[in-house]
């Protein structure tokens, strides 16, 4: 196939930063806490559990907000293994400290440093982390009545996971595996899309050969119509054949749109699908490329001809891999991922990570606030205490100062809507106030933290004044002090971050990290006999790739800082994939042309445009989610020069 010149690099898809977290607050996380919330105390109450029902209510809520986001078999065999972390970190440390207060926070401390380490072995995994973490803390310092016995505080915790497995059940039973086939089949719909995310989307449900088809094959069609695009962007490029491929993207969109509605139907055919069913409908069905309404415009040179042709050629092979839904697991994918997840924990507890320096302080940070005695003193605000330590702590000093002046500001706030609450409003209206603090919790979570903030601590006091029968003004007193040490606390704990921060550039970063992968892409092509320790030992390498380059951007303005931790999710999924796909090649020819073409497209200005240029959409043997993630990274390292 011809394809364009060296000198005429194609403008690829651009980069995008990665997306807000999938609970970005707004209406449907405030709907969402109110459900949980009223069906675990409703239950709770009705099973006498009494105010035990509140903590299993908040374990309840983290848990629905920690495990949404992908497939519901991924999102259940996450709460699968989620569920006795969540138990242990609930109540342990609540029942020895009751026991003794020490070896309580003892335990604390080592439950909080362990799930800090969270992010350095799954990146994505930060809110399941905090969800478990906010469990942990809530399970400590949440004010109990005296009564309340160890069992009360274990079914409570039990309820609020039954209600998160209950919730996340309802939520995606119609079709389960919908979020897969919606994420595979986006390049087919758009070129706005970020390949890692589409990749891990498709890796943690249980990669099938239909699915593996259908992300490959729409990958390589994206491909495809991305050359036709710049070909017709060329300035050399004739107005008859610019508009002979605006009519032939216009049909092949169209086509495209229908394959994806195929795609991600539950059904191919609106019922259940057999295999005599595939038997019957491949043979009926009609091939994309004998469809008229793509026409074989004379105005189309023959490389665009040809373009176009391969085209409608990965449509039909995406048509037919949906039709028939092989659903045979793909070898060896699960045993990978272990292996490269345990390559992440071997990075996460270097003398270097980032994340282990991050659970260090966290707990020196709770031993510190436990010191002080004020859980003790103010028993009822001991979980708004450890909670404002443990979140204003952060990887970074500029951080965590932005995260101090979020709560300070967030206070002042509350202290204005309170007072005018407690002078203006009867006292009943206090029980309002903290449904609006509610409200304002969870609607501006991630867009306004200051709003946020100013609403956790209104719906405290208020909550609290109402259910302890306590002055409001005194209650706001209390609480705001606890703040203010709790900030005194993370200020003097974050000292050593200032000493030990190592400014780079963002230039600097991405290039380091692109030489280092470079070596190791090297190393990789050149061992034929790969075994599990091999695979191991690429895996640790790649990790401390990324992890250093993650380290390098904790310091980083956001954008930039968003734009390393982009770099480094690339890093890790090009390393699994390779190894994956060297594991299934048949032959080693196939294999070491990827790798030849992702070094070259990696290998610097030159060979990145002579790389760009290259034509991936055909089906040579070059994986595409290789080298599409190494497309990705160059434009990440060119965008940051800008």
């Amino acid at each position: 196939m011809t394809t364009s010149t060296p000198n005429e690099p194609v403008p690829d898809t651009p980069q995008k930063l990665p997306p807000p977290p999938a609970h970005d607050g707004g209406p449907a996380l405030f709907i969402l806490t109110l459900v949980v919330m009223t069906v675990s105390l409703g239950i709770g109450y009705s099973a006498s559990l009494g105010k035990a029902s509140v903590l299993g209510a908040m374990v309840g809520l983290f848990c629905v907000m920690a495990t949404f986001g992908g497939s519901l078999g991924s999102d259940l065999r996450r709460l699968a293994w989620l569920a006795p972390l969540t138990v242990f970190a609930a109540c342990v440390p609540r029942a020895l400290g009751n026991w003794n207060s020490f070896a309580g926070v003892l335990v604390l401390i080592l439950v909080i440093f362990g799930l800090s380490l969270f992010p350095a072995v799954i990146p994505k995994f930060r809110l399941l982390g905090l969800g478990v973490g906010y469990a942990a803390v809530a399970g400590y310092g949440i004010a109990l009545p005296a009564g309340t016995s160890e069992l009360h505080i274990v079914m409570a915790v039990l309820l609020g996971l039954a209600i998160a497995v209950a919730v996340r059940v309802l939520a995606g039973i119609s079709d389960p595996t919908k979020p897969t086939r919606v994420a595979v089949a986006t390049p087919l719909r758009t070129s706005d899309f970020t390949t890692v995310d589409i990749i891990r989307s498709w890796m943690v449900d249980r990669p099938s050969t239909w699915t593996t088809t259908v992300l490959t094959e729409s990958l390589r069609f994206r491909r495809a119509v991305d050359l036709l695009r710049a070909q017709a962007a060329r300035p050399t490029t004739q107005t008859p054949e610019k508009l002979g491929i605006a009519a032939a993207l216009t049909a092949v969109t169209a086509d495209a749109a229908a394959v994806a509605d195929l795609v991600e139907a539950h059904h191919p055919d609106g019922h259940p699908h057999t295999k005599q069913d595939s038997a019957d409908d491949s043979s009926s069905r009609p091939a994309l490329t004998d469809n008229p309404t793509i026409p074989d415009d004379p105005r189309l040179t023959p490389a665009s001809r040809a373009l176009v042709a391969t085209a409608e050629g990965h449509l039909d092979t995406i048509r037919q891999a949906a039709t028939n839904r092989d659903t045979t697991p793909l070898p060896q994918v699960k045993e990978l991922r272990s292996a490269f997840l345990r390559a992440r924990v071997t990075a996460a507890i270097r003398p270097d990570s980032p994340e282990l320096h991050q659970g260090l302080a966290k707990a020196v940070g709770i031993l510190a606030a436990w010191g002080t005695g004020l859980q003790v003193a103010q028993p009822f605000f001991a979980n708004t205490f450890f909670n404002a330590v443990v979140s204003m702590l952060q990887p970074t000093w500029t951080e965590t100062l932005r995260r101090i002046g979020y709560r300070l500001l967030g206070c002042a706030i509350a202290i204005v809507l309170v007072v005018l609450a407690a002078v203006w409003l009867p006292e009943a209206m206090m029980a309002l106030i903290a449904v609006i603090g509610l409200f304002a919790l969870t609607w501006f979570m991630f867009s306004h933290p200051i709003v946020s903030n100013a609403g956790g601590v209104a719906m405290t006091v208020a909550l609290t004044a109402t259910t302890r029968h306590l002055d409001p003004l005194s209650t706001l007193v209390h609480v705001i002090l606890m703040l203010l040490v709790a900030g005194v606390i993370v200020l003097l704990v974050s000292l050593p971050s200032v000493l030990r921060s190592r400014r780079t550039t963002v230039q600097d970063a991405l290039s380091s990290a692109n030489d280092r992968l470079l070596e190791l892409l090297s190393e990789i092509e050149t061992d034929d006999e790969p075994d599990d320790s091999t695979r191991f030992g690429i895996f640790v390498r790649a990790t401390e790739i990324s992890d250093q380059l993650r380290g390098s951007g904790a310091a980083m303005a956001p954008e930039q800082r968003a734009r390393v931790e982009s770099a480094a999710d690339i890093i890790d999924m090009l390393t699994l994939v390779t190894v994956i796909y060297r594991d299934r090649t048949p032959t080693g020819t196939a294999f070491r042309d990827t790798i030849t073409r992702t070094r070259e497209i990696l290998g610097g200005p030159t060979s990145r445009s002579r790389a760009l240029a290259h034509d991936d959409s055909t089906a040579d043997g070059v994986d595409i989610r290789i080298v599409r993630c190494a497309r990705e990274l160059v434009r990440l390292r060119a965008t940051a020069y800008e």
